[in-house]
C-alpha cells in the first residue's frame, strides 16, 4: 500500500466530516454558540496528535487552553503546530466540504451548525474517544477570543 493510499484511508472525508461535526457541536454547544470561521483549521492537527487527544479526551468543558497546555510534554507538541495546521488545511477543506453537503452549516465570519451529535452515543470506543476530544477541542476554542489564540500557538497564517 502506498502513502497516498494510507492517507486517503486515514484521512477520508466522510471521516473527517463525523470529527468537524463533533468538533462543531463542541462549539455550538458552548455559551457564544459558534465558531470563527479559521478556528475550523485547528481542529484536526490538534486531534489527530496522540498526546493532545489523550488530554483533550479526558478534559471538560471548564478546561481552557492554558490548563489543556500546562505540561512541558504537551508544550513540546506544539513547536510545529503551524506546519500541521497547514498540512491539515485541504484535509479540513474536503472534510467541510462532506459535512456542508450532510449537514446545514451557516458559514460567515463564523461558522455554526443547526444540528449538534452527541460523542456518548457512539458505540465505537475508539472513534468515541475521538469524537469526545473533538467535541471538547471545539468546546474550548469557542470560548477563547480568536486572537488571542492564534497568538498563543503563534500562528503566522493559515
Amino acid at each position: 500500500m502506498k502513502a497516498k493510499d494510507f492517507n486517503n484511508l486515514l484521512y477520508a472525508p466522510s471521516w473527517t466530516s463525523q470529527i468537524l461535526h463533533h468538533f462543531l457541536s463542541g462549539a455550538c454547544d458552548s455559551k457564544f454558540g459558534k465558531l470563527k470561521f479559521e478556528l475550523i483549521y485547528f481542529g484536526l492537527p490538534f486531534v489527530h496528535e496522540e498526546a493532545i487527544l489523550e488530554k483533550l479526551s479526558t478534559s471538560n468543558k471548564k478546561s481552557t487552553i492554558t490548563s489543556l497546555f500546562d505540561t512541558p510534554g504537551l508544550k513540546n507538541t506544539l513547536i510545529l503546530i503551524n506546519n500541521k495546521i497547514i498540512a491539515f488545511k485541504k484535509i479540513t477543506n474536503q472534510g467541510l466540504i462532506y459535512l456542508g453537503n450532510i449537514q446545514n452549516l451557516e458559514i460567515a465570519a463564523f461558522i455554526s451548525i443547526n444540528e449538534t451529535v452527541k460523542y456518548s452515543e457512539e458505540s465505537n470506543l475508539h472513534a468515541k474517544k475521538i469524537f469526545k476530544a473533538a467535541y471538547n477541542w471545539g468546546q474550548i476554542l469557542a470560548k477563547e477570543d480568536y486572537k488571542s489564540i492564534f497568538l498563543k500557538f503563534e500562528i503566522e497564517n493559515i
